[in-house]
């Protein structure tokens, strides 16, 4: 098997994993993959920032001008704070220059927030060390209740 010496999982992708036995799995593997002293980098959500953002019912996030028409976003989310579970309809509508709907696509949204300690705990459980944990993508410093996400660098 061939070792890696940095392996980067973007876009929050890591919250699609909602069961945790899915996370410890992928936690494994990138040990597993990364050389000694290699680097895993990985972004998540803030949860307390994230939860004070997320849209309450129905939420118009985009609208641009295409081809004589509109195309606009809505996002329809709940968290329940209890698992940490988001999920719900991002949908994707296409208007006419009149406003009747052309098309409409939906994507089915379910992801959890990790929080600091928990995320901390699972990788020091799957034998990789935290040796960086910054708060947004200028590398500030990472604070609680501010920062959008958290950047994390973990090293084998």
């Amino acid at each position: 098997m061939n070792s890696f010496g940095l392996a980067i999982l973007p876009f929050n992708s890591f919250e699609e994993l909602v069961e945790i036995a899915d996370r410890e799995t992928a936690l494994e593997a990138v040990h597993r993959a990364l050389k000694p002293g290699g680097c895993f980098v990985c972004n998540l959500h803030n949860p307390p920032v994230t939860v004070k953002s997320l849209p309450q019912g129905p939420t118009l996030v985009a609208r641009a001008a295409v081809d004589e028409g509109e195309l606009s976003m809505l996002l329809d989310v709940r968290h329940d704070p209890s698992t940490g579970i988001v999920e719900g309809t991002e949908s994707l509508l296409r208007r006419s220059p009149a406003g009747e709907i052309l098309s409409r696509e939906d994507l089915s949204l379910r992801y959890i927030l990790i929080d600091e300690a928990d995320f901390r705990d699972l990788a020091e459980s799957s034998d990789l060390s935290v040796v960086g944990l910054v708060g947004d993508y200028d590398r500030s410093s990472f604070d609680t209740d501010a920062s959008p996400f958290m950047i994390w660098t973990l090293q084998k």
